[in-house]
């Protein structure tokens, strides 16, 4: 095993079943994209002022697309995977929700490391908003107070 450990805000174990995988042992792509939306959900749940900004008149959540999915990336025949998540960057109108997948058993013990981009969108103009101090400073807080390590 090699790689650096980091703390993170959210983690979740999942086992894997013969359903997780394709015929090839890799976990299949869908079941990836399943953990990495929990995981960053769950992140965003413990977000009450971006949440509280979101569900104002004319602003919209938008989350970009997991980046740096790749099946592959697990190895084959991984028993467990670990999910992790937690804001790695933070930009004045977005920020960057990092997710570790971790596999536990199989042929790898490699991480894969997949990036999610999150912005406050105007719904008029659907031009990105300004973050603002506070959530800032919420996304902050919540890095120092993350306890989970991967």
């Amino acid at each position: 095993m090699s790689g650096i450990v980091t703390k993170w805000v959210v983690e979740e174990g999942h086992q894997i079943t013969t359903d997780d995988l394709t015929g090839d042992g890799l976990v299949r792509e869908q079941t990836l994209l399943d953990w990495i939306g929990r995981a960053r959900s769950q992140y965003l749940d413990r977000c009450p002022l971006l949440r509280e900004r979101a569900e104002q008149p004319g602003v919209t959540l938008r989350l970009g697309e997991p980046a740096g999915v790749r099946a592959v990336g697990l190895g084959r025949q991984p028993e467990q995977v670990i999910v992790t998540a937690s804001a790695k960057e933070i930009h004045p109108t977005s920020f960057t929700i990092a997710v570790r997948l971790r596999p536990i058993g199989g042929d790898s013990d490699r991480p894969l490391n997949v990036m999610c981009s999150v912005h406050l969108d105007d719904v008029a103009t659907g031009a990105a908003l300004e973050l603002g101090r506070d959530i800032r400073d919420e996304l902050i807080a919540l890095e120092h107070a993350a306890q989970h390590y991967n």
